[in-house]
């Protein structure tokens, strides 16, 4: 296979990109200070978008007594952090788009991935640091992106990687940099380059396999340094893994970042699973858009 990234960038040109309205709702969620007449004007601009929004709205998850008409009673109603979050979902759902040919590729399962990591990066900035909700659920959406475009341009290399990262019991992005010399991490990162994403969102995407070869803030290292933990314990929480030593087994560079006593590791792994639980009626729905 002789692939290189620079080759990889021009044809990641040629892939249709996000949704104007939802990489600009991307880059209004990941400040804070972003007015909502603001998004709600950007979100407003794209009648699907907003259809879909509203469907959601009125769901039997929200129980709302009366319809829900319009994007600004949605907001009122649900509150803004919950609209945005729909409107990422439904924005990165949109790219799992299976192509003739493509059909080997478990995308389900890799949407899955993406929301329950956006969950437990939420919920980890929920406990840890509350300003960076948006930016970590946002980054778990995001992170494996680039396996998308990988499947899309390379699609039967790609699967044969896959198979062999299965058989061999070897993480996917070992072998993608044994094989092409780079991994996932750095397509999605590319891609969202191109979407003119936030630099914070490109490189939480970029690094969150390998924390420790971001060198730039402090700020922006331990953001990466989370995005890396919410992916791990996607991986760790449904296969009812619970102490810090398994997880460690799981990675272990881990220990280069995290250092957590049993006792805090409990109470992690519960309130993530908690909030997990309270959002999980959103996700079935959303798997339904």
């Amino acid at each position: 296979m002789d692939y290189n990234s620079e080759e990889l960038a021009k044809k990641v040109n040629c892939l249709p990109t996000l949704k104007p309205v939802a990489a600009k709702a991307a880059e209004l969620c990941s400040d804070p200070l972003t007015p909502i007449p603001k998004f709600i004007e950007v979100v407003s601009s794209d009648q699907s978008i907003s259809l879909q929004i509203l469907r959601v709205a009125n769901s039997s998850y929200f129980t709302y007594p009366q319809k829900i008409t319009t994007i600004e009673k949605a907001i009122s109603v649900l509150g803004f952090n919950i609209v945005r979050d729909i409107v990422l979902s439904i924005s990165i759902l949109s790219l799992n788009q299976i192509r003739e040919g493509q059909q080997d590729f478990d995308l389900q399962n890799l949407w899955e991935h993406a929301f329950l990591t956006a969950l437990i990066g939420k919920a980890l900035a929920e406990k840890y640091d509350p300003e960076k909700r948006d930016i970590l659920f946002i980054a778990g959406l995001f992170h494996d992106v680039g396996k998308l475009v990988q499947n899309q341009i390379i699609n039967k290399d790609y699967l044969l990687i896959f198979i062999k990262s299965q058989r061999e019991n070897e993480k996917l992005h070992i072998i993608e940099r044994k094989i092409l010399g780079f991994h996932h991490g750095d397509v999605g990162a590319i891609l969202l380059q191109n979407w003119n994403l936030p630099a914070i969102l490109v490189n939480m995407v970029k690094y969150h396999h390998y924390p420790f070869e971001f060198t730039g803030s402090d700020d922006e290292s331990r953001m990466i340094r989370f995005c890396y933990l919410s992916n791990l314990l996607a991986h760790f929480i449904p296969n009812g893994l619970r102490n810090f030593d398994d997880l460690s087994k799981l990675d272990k560079k881990i220990t280069r970042y995290f250092s957590f006593k049993n006792s805090e590791f409990d109470e992690i792994i519960d309130f993530a699973r908690t909030f997990i639980s309270n959002h999980k009626s959103l996700h079935q729905i959303l798997m339904e858009s």
